[in-house]
């Protein structure tokens, strides 16, 4: 028996992350890419991001 799997608007970005052999997706649309973790790729909301960036460079 096949299983579907109806694909969001954005899943050429999971496409492209997992062909760039990337660990993160920054984005604020999370929701729409909870596949990521499927494929073993983090998503991280912008705003904790920006963050995290910040408490590098200080």
């Amino acid at each position: 028996m096949a299983t579907f799997v109806k694909r969001s608007d954005d899943d050429f970005l999971l496409d492209l992350a997992v062909e760039s052999q990337v660990d993160y997706i920054i984005t604020y649309n999370q929701k729409d890419l909870q596949l990521a973790e499927n494929l073993a790729l983090k998503l991280l909301h912008l705003n904790s991001f920006c963050k995290q960036w910040e408490k590098s460079n200080d």
